[in-house]
């Protein structure tokens, strides 16, 4: 019960309490209507299809209320409060609604069944903010409510077709740009501009003013064949220019080959409502404009949309190039650009239908184009005046017996305008919509031109009652037999034309509760079903949908309706159980890009809808250009200037989602593909594909909303869809490799320092509690590790702490990890050993019995979700379990941590053990280690767990080669101890001689991979042990060289490595021979002098167009050593 159900219970036992209310919680929401409460107001929106807000109150209330009165302090379009009588609903008139306290009458007429059931009706993209409901015994006086005005200076902006000014009454909630503040100097020769790559493309404005950061970063994409990929960039001019031009050439692959240089289109930055009959307004990137020469001025960025479009027949690999930025009389700024084209045929199979509202033949092109495959039509875009005969006739012909025998003109069906129906004739109309693929026709035909002209026809008129303005005041015999005439008769031509038509005759029908309107439109229904074509309906979950499910094909239900896994599974239980189809439309017109395309990719995905349609492609009210002129938005994803279309940003998106839909349904078509190979091992491989989709899936939300989705995961998600579609694509045509599709930097292959760290657990005097807090004195005697590092060498953005000591039979370690941002995080795993690593986490590493081969790994997620595997030769035994662990983890305002606790016995066989700590910043998908080679365990720090008499740190220097290598030891502890080497078979005895630093030779004789260890056999237990292993190179190997050069690039240079280390006085030489078919070869002979050797190769001096083989000889103690690779020198 509810405070407005107790407050009238007290009113009615005859106590005067009010029954004010401001607590909208227990009320009943219907439609797309959502309710927020903030600082005591409640605000109602309407959203893309309204509803209503509706509670029950017992009908004994009215003894003691006359009055439902509501305070309003903020109101935005249609709204009205009904009475509601089961499937009907009674308008309750206002007194006056001017007044700030709006006061509607109650009456016994509004009963129903012993309940008044009151509700807060809102129109699609209405807004109310109430102050309070109450039931009142009397009228109250009031002020006049007052509407919002925003006051300050006329805005004017521009557009392609002029000047326009917004009316005062529109409030600008523009977010200020950013400004970081950066400094620039104008050099000597400079071009005057530099450019910028922002991540959010919705930041784009001339005063936008980025980090250096963003200033440094180049253009980079990846894309499949048969892909279009591309993104913003912006120019920011150091002083005014004139005129600046901007091209871009083809990109070229190492292998010589190309792609087609981009299509660049420049970004208007203007004022866009953000609601479609609001009030507010912001600044938005939206248009995309032809490329022309134009001038910039100082520091008012200019923002550009480059687009690539990538041939079916496109090579594999990574192509470079630039786009070139000029100002007249200055040097031209070249920005480079990387696009990696990934090993995958994307597929165009799918069985989904993927649309859009409204569109002609002229816009068939395009929308083919962007990735649709099906529109719905207003009758009015695909078949206006198709009933032109009728309405010729009614003219015509007085006698109705006449009209009725000349429109059938002695045939079994009315005799249409097929030929002339515009825009261009329905069967013309139908080729065109055949050719470029489409699918599935929706008409839609509730418009003037449709129902109305067939009742005119028949001298019926027309109804008067709201929703049915355009259909007989009656539905006579004669009407039905002559609608379900020419329905037919319209489906069959559509279908003999090779396409599916479905009638949808009635928008959103049941957001407006109404029963003589109900039954009205399932006898419309009706009539379509009985003339043999099929139906569809725009829905929620309403009790229309159930009415007239017997007669419907297909729901297109309001997105928003699946709102979680409960309504999903409702409705879709719901459409299903009579077989019905499961479609979804949602609207694209308030320029929220990564709504946009998330709706059109990933929320398909995620819901499982079997189609979806957009609204719209191009609906404006009066001048398109101008979104102020009319008490609605204007729905624009394409505007037309002239003879040419004017793509925008939101199309773009729509692209794009569309695209990530293509990947997703080429990995399940992979993965079913798979699942029945015969070939070895690829089966498994789908199945932990399909999990892993499976888990994508149940990670993904519902909507697009910034707390649930950040828009960096657009590339993060279809980065790693792509990843496991080509890993299968692989495998089913028999090549087993490891994934090659990966962005990384060289820097994250940056070795370690030569010497490993050397980390010492000490033994505490106070053992800490595990419970998530870093209690004062706990840790004092912990060894400390003050930060961890990126891959890169670098420190990340924010900073990690480690410690860790020991008892006699634990071992202790806390984490500190920063995080400024906590509701960022990524906490979504609970299951144990589940992919816990995908949460913001901890990760320890043990090699536990120090050979640099195995270890033992234990992950902690900050929800405190365990995971711990043991990894032993390269195979991972996921059922290993850390007995004893104990652990805890708390979050804060501005870090988390994780406290451990590990039994020795669990991780350590071997007082001196390896050991590294990793973090996981999964929100940024940031990655900090103490070593940045986490799954090496050959790189990890020594970590002693014992006291122990000797302390040394011995290591094989690198880089091993053949001949006499350098062991290392350095002995802290001044020892004189034997320690012994065994290598491969052979085992070798050396005695330290108490230096701090001792050199000792060891002789390695053969290539390959080489294992060995080192021990101190005269020590008593605990027997220290450091083992090893390395890959021993060929001794002589050759940088890549590549398969296709251009006499342009002038010489071909790479290097030699020479992976031995020479004898005493040992002299060898290398040669160099360069050979052409039917040719003197070219070589070159030189004394080896060092470990490496550069080459070189003038190309300038060779044939061109001709294969050429290198090969490169190792001549040394009898010996010769050979390695070869060939390329072709191509010319322009």
């Amino acid at each position: 019960m509810n405070k407005l159900h107790q407050a009238v219970l007290i009113l009615f036992s005859a106590i005067i309490v009010s029954a004010q209310t401001t607590d909208f919680s227990t009320w009943k929401k219907s439609g797309t209507l959502s309710v927020t409460q903030k600082n005591g107001i409640t605000r109602l929106d309407g959203g893309m299809a309204g509803g209503e807000l509706s509670c029950a109150f017992p009908a004994q209330v009215l003894a003691a209320s006359k009055f439902a009165v509501l305070k309003r302090t903020y109101e935005q379009s249609n709204w009205q409060l009904l009475a509601a009588k089961g499937l009907d609903r009674i308008e309750i008139q206002p007194l006056d609604k001017e007044l700030l306290l709006v006061h509607f009458p109650l009456s016994d007429a509004l009963i129903d069944k012993d309940k008044l059931t009151l509700a807060i009706k809102l129109f699609p993209d209405a807004a109310l903010e109430i102050e309070f409901f109450d039931l009142r015994a009397e009228s109250t006086s009031s002020e006049k409510y007052v509407a919002r005005k925003f006051s300050g200076p006329a805005r004017t902006f521009q557009t392609p077709v002029g000047e326009f000014t917004i009316p005062d009454n529109f409030e600008d909630i523009s977010q200020p740009p950013r400004n970081s503040g950066l400094k620039f100097t104008l050099a000597e020769a400079d071009s005057g501009l530099r450019s910028y790559v922002v991540d959010d493309i919705m930041e784009l404005h001339p005063d936008l003013l980025p980090t250096a950061e963003e200033f440094e970063r180049t253009l980079s994409f990846f894309a499949a064949p048969d892909q279009s990929e591309g993104g913003a960039f912006s120019l920011y001019p150091l002083l005014d220019l004139d005129e600046v031009r901007l091209s871009g050439a083809e990109l070229q692959s190492e292998a010589g080959h190309t792609l087609p240089a981009p299509e660049i289109r420049s970004i208007r930055v203007w004022p866009q409502r953000t609601n479609f009959v609001g009030l507010q307004y912001r600044d938005v990137p939206e248009l995309l404009e032809e490329n022309l020469p134009m001038p910039l001025r100082q520091h008012k960025a200019q923002a550009y949309y480059l687009k690539y479009h990538i041939p079916a027949d496109a090579r594999p690999g990574i192509y470079r190039g630039t786009v070139t930025a000029q100002a007249t009389g200055r040097p031209a700024l070249n920005i480079p650009v990387t696009l990696r084209v990934i090993d995958l045929q994307l597929r165009r199979d799918h069985q989904q239908i993927l649309g859009i509202y409204y569109g002609g033949p002229r816009a068939f092109p395009m929308l083919q184009e962007y990735g649709f495959n099906s529109i719905l039509q207003g009758h009015q875009n695909c078949m206006r005046d198709i009933l032109k005969p009728l309405k010729d006739l009614a003219r015509t012909e007085p006698d109705l017996a006449r009209r009725l025998e000349k429109l059938y003109g002695g045939t079994a069906e009315p005799q249409l305008n097929y030929a002339e129906a515009r825009p261009q004739g329905l069967d013309n109309f139908l080729r065109e919509y055949q050719k470029y693929g489409f699918r599935r026709l929706v008409v839609w035909f509730a418009v003037p031109g449709f129902t109305d002209v067939i009742a005119k026809f028949l001298n019926l008129p027309l109804s008067q009652k709201n929703g049915l303005r355009f259909y007989p005041e009656e539905l006579t015999p004669e009407y039905r037999q002559l609608f379900k005439d020419i329905i037919g008769a319209i489906s069959r031509r559509v279908q003999a034309a090779g396409t599916d038509i479905y009638w949808y005759q009635f928008d959103e029908i049941g957001v407006n509760s109404n029963v003589f309107l109900f039954n009205y439109a399932v006898e419309m229904f009706k009539l379509v079903k009985e003339a043999g074509s099929k139906t569809a309906v725009t829905c929620g979950e309403d009790e229309f949908t159930d009415m007239v499910n017997p007669w419907l094909d297909c729901r297109i239900y309001a997105q928003g309706t699946a709102a979680d896994n409960d309504s999903l599974s409702r409705i879709l239980k719901s459409t299903k159980k009579d077989n019905r189809e499961f479609f979804a439309y949602t609207g694209c017109v308030y320029e929220r890009y990564y709504a946009n395309r998330y709706n059109a990719g990933f929320n398909m995905f995620r819901c499982g809808w079997e189609g979806k349609y957009f609204w719209n492609l191009a609906s404006h009210r009066n001048e398109p250009f101008n979104d102020f002129d009319h008490s609605a938005k204007d729905s624009m994803s394409v505007y037309s200037l002239g003879d040419k279309y004017i793509p925008t940003l939101n199309l773009e998106s729509l692209r794009q989602g569309l695209d990530d839909f293509r990947y997703i349904h080429t990995l399940q078509q992979l993965i079913a593909e798979a699942e029945k190979s015969p070939l070895e091992g690829v089966a498994a491989v789908a199945a932990a594909t399909r999990q892993e989709l499976d888990d994508i899936r149940a990670a993904l939300p519902f909507h697009c909303q910034p707390e649930q989705w950040d828009f960096r995961n657009f590339k993060r998600y279809r980065w790693r869809i792509a990843s496991l579609a080509s890993e299968l694509q692989a495998r089913l045509r028999g090549k087993i490799r490891p994934l090659q599709i990966e962005f990384h930097n060289r820097e994250q292959d940056a070795a370690p320092p030569p010497q490993r760290p050397q980390l010492n657990a000490p033994l505490l005097p106070m053992l800490p509690a595990i419970d998530g807090t870093l209690q004062k004195g706990e840790w004092d005697a912990a060894l400390h590790i003050p930060e961890l590092y990126l891959a890169s060498g670098n420190k990340p953005p924010v900073n990690t702490q480690v410690w860790l000591g020991r008892s006699q039979d634990t071992l202790f370690v806390a984490f500190r990890c920063e995080e400024p941002e906590p509701k960022s995080m990524i906490l979504q795993q609970h299951t144990r050993d589940h992919l816990v690593w995908r949460d913001e986490s901890v990760e320890l590493f043990f090699d536990h019995q120090h050979n640099r081969r195995d270890y033992r790994q234990i992950i902690l997620s900050a929800l405190g979700t365990e995971a711990d595997f043991d990894v032993t030769n390269g195979k991972t035994d996921k059922g290993w379990t850390c007995q004893g662990l104990k652990t805890a983890c708390k979050i804060y305002s501005d870090y988390w941590v994780a406290e451990l606790a590990l039994p020795l016995a669990e991780i350590a066989s071997t007082p001196i053990i390896g050991v590294n700590f990793q973090r996981v910043r999964q929100s940024y998908m940031s990655i900090s280690a103490f070593i940045p080679k986490p799954h090496q365990p050959e790189y990890y720090a020594d970590l002693t767990l014992a006291e122990l008499p000797v302390q040394i740190a011995p290591e094989i220097l690198q880089p091993v080669r053949l001949g006499q290598n350098k062991l290392q030891v350095v002995n802290h502890s001044g020892s004189r101890e034997t320690l012994a080497l065994q290598l491969a078979e052979q085992t070798s005895t050396y005695q330290l001689s108490g230096e701090k630093l001792q050199i000792l030779p060891v002789e390695i004789n053969a290539p390959g991979p080489l294992s060995g260890s080192i021990t101190l056999p005269g020590l008593k237990s605990p027997q220290p042990f450091w083992g090893f292993q390395y890959e021993v190179p060929e001794v002589l190997s050759l940088s890549n060289i590549p398969g296709y050069l251009l006499q342009e690039d002038k010489t071909l240079d790479f290097t030699a490595d020479l992976n031995y280390y020479p004898a005493a006085n040992e002299t060898a030489q290398l040669r160099l021979t360069l050979q052409r078919p039917g040719a003197e070869p070219l070589i070159s002979t030189r004394e080896v002098a060092g470990n490496a050797a550069k080459l070189s190769i003038d190309l300038q001096t060779l044939l061109a167009n001709c294969k050429y083989t290198v090969i490169v000889e190792l001549l040394r103690q009898g010996r010769s050593y050979r390695s070869e690779a060939q390329f072709r020198l191509l010319a322009y």
